[in-house]
């Protein structure tokens, strides 16, 4: 097994933010009754996430205790998953085989190069295809078409550039994310290039309307022994994420998510994406979290997405060459 690291840059601002912590303030009653009104509606009644009644082990300061590393299950690539409330279930496919260095596939496979047999319940993900707006989805089908041709017209994540929120909790198979909680904050630390994440519990409101931000401004409190954020302020340049290329929003963006924790080991992510200006009705998604059975021998990569990446001038020039008669391909 390679040897990992945390990159430097986005663990100092989590230090510091985690220094910076005191104890929880007030949450504002008027304000969480109106977010949690919100996400009532915007997840709708059909909407049927597992509850399981578990009761987590609380943190010093009386907080749900969340901390630790977790990834996706290997599991869920093989069992079944479901499209949207009442779709037809789908399986999955075998682990990857033969596609990128070993440590991309530790989480899925044991010492010896066999899958992990995995004994911890399995719980439904549901997610439902974006509906755009007509006019915003003859951009999207623009996007999806000019892909790849223009350095414009790419997916942010392969310029590394930020993946924006609810994207940044896609954890494929070979990255994870660490949560670390004090009295007023959770911090959320991507292992995908480091993207981070701070949510603020001390009640304060969000930041003024004309600042965007690529992963939104983050406001949390606990409802029950669930972490609701409300997330606002993203500016218009990350994909939403989903199935398929092109998944763009506009600036007047905002997403509300629930972590939940089901038992020891899994906490269940809801996301709702609300966006007027292009999206028909709220998405919806849910995956799972669990947390990573390597325990002690399990660290973060370092993430070095920019240092010597020849992938945007290569996407390109792949392009432009299947572009040419087929008789003048290199």
């Amino acid at each position: 097994m390679k040897h990992r690291t945390t990159g430097l840059v986005a663990m100092t601002a989590v230090v510091a933010a985690l220094a910076g912590s005191v104890a929880g303030g007030q949450q504002d009653p008027a304000s969480t009754s109106a977010i949690l009104a919100d996400a009532a509606e915007f997840f709708g009644r059909d909407w049927d996430p597992p509850r399981t009644g578990y009761e987590p082990k609380l943190t010093p300061w009386g907080h749900p205790d969340l901390q630790g590393t977790y990834v996706h299950p290997p599991v869920n690539r093989r069992s079944r998953s479901v499209d949207g409330p009442g779709g037809v279930p789908t399986g999955d496919g075998s682990l990857p085989t033969g596609d990128g260095p070993e440590h991309w596939y530790e989480n899925a496979v044991s010492a010896d190069g066999t899958a992990w047999e995995w004994d911890r319940p399995v719980y439904p993900v549901f997610r439902e295809p974006l509906v755009y707006k007509p006019w915003a989805q003859q951009k999207r089908e623009y996007i999806k078409a000019h892909e790849n041709q223009q350095r414009r017209i790419l997916d942010p994540i392969v310029r590394c550039l930020r993946r924006g929120v609810p994207r940044t909790n896609d954890i494929v198979s070979y990255v994870s994310v660490q949560f670390m909680q004090t009295p007023d904050k959770v911090v959320m630390f991507y292992e995908w290039n480091h993207d981070y994440r701070i949510i603020r519990l001390d009640g304060d409101p969000h930041v003024g309307a004309d600042l965007k931000l690529w992963m939104g401004d983050a406001r949390g409190f606990w409802d029950g022994d669930t972490l609701v954020v409300d997330n606002r302020n993203f500016n218009d340049k990350s994909w939403i994420g989903g199935t398929g290329s092109g998944n763009f929003h506009s600036d007047d963006y905002r997403v509300i998510e629930r972590y939940t924790p089901l038992d020891e080991h899994q906490i269940y992510y809801e996301a709702v994406v609300v966006d007027p200006n292009v999206l028909e009705k709220p998405w919806r998604k849910g995956n799972v979290f669990t947390r990573v059975w390597q325990y002690d021998r399990y660290e973060q990569l370092e993430f070095a997405c920019h240092e010597g990446n020849k992938a945007v001038d290569n996407i390109l020039d792949g392009a432009a060459n299947l572009a040419l008669p087929p008789g003048e391909r290199r």
